[in-house]
C-alpha cells in the first residue's frame, strides 16, 4: 500500500496488486468548508482518472461533513458524471459513516447515479475488504 496524497480531511493511498484506491476520511471534515469539500473530491477525482483503479474502498466512519442539496448537484455534475464519461466506474465498498445525516447525504448524492449502482455499504472496513477481494 502506497500513501499517494494526504491532507488535513483525507488520506488516499494505492493497492498495486489488487488495483484498489483507498479513501479514508477523517474526522475533521466536521469543520470542512464547501469549497474545501469540492477540492478533496476534485483531489479524489484526479486520483481515480491517474490510477484507474478496478476497486475503490471509500472508508467513511469517521466523514462529518453533511452534504446539502446544492453540493450533492455539484457532486453529480462535477463527479460522478465525470467517472461515467472517463469510463472510471469501478466496484466500490463503503464503510458508513457514523454520523447519521452525514452518511444519509453521501447516500443522496449517490441516488440515482451509475455509480450508485456499483457500490455497496459496509458497517467495517474488515467487511468492505472481505467483499472487494
Amino acid at each position: 500500500m502506497k500513501i499517494i496524497y494526504k491532507s488535513k480531511y483525507q488520506e488516499i493511498s494505492f493497492h498495486k496488486k489488487n488495483s484498489t484506491l483507498h479513501f479514508r476520511w477523517n474526522a475533521s471534515t466536521l469543520k470542512m468548508e464547501d469549497i474545501e469539500y469540492q477540492k478533496e473530491t476534485e483531489q479524489a477525482l484526479q486520483y481515480l482518472q491517474k490510477y484507474r483503479p478496478e476497486k475503490t474502498l471509500i472508508n467513511l466512519k469517521k466523514f462529518a461533513y453533511t452534504i446539502d442539496p446544492d453540493m450533492q448537484g455539484w457532486v453529480k455534475e462535477h463527479f460522478l458524471n465525470k467517472i461515467v464519461q472517463q469510463q472510471l466506474t469501478n466496484i466500490s465498498a463503503l464503510v458508513i459513516s457514523d454520523d447519521f445525516f452525514a452518511q444519509k447525504s453521501v447516500e443522496q448524492s449517490l441516488e440515482n447515479s451509475i455509480q450508485g449502482n456499483h457500490s455497496r455499504y459496509f458497517s467495517s472496513t474488515e467487511e468492505a475488504i472481505d467483499w472487494l477481494d
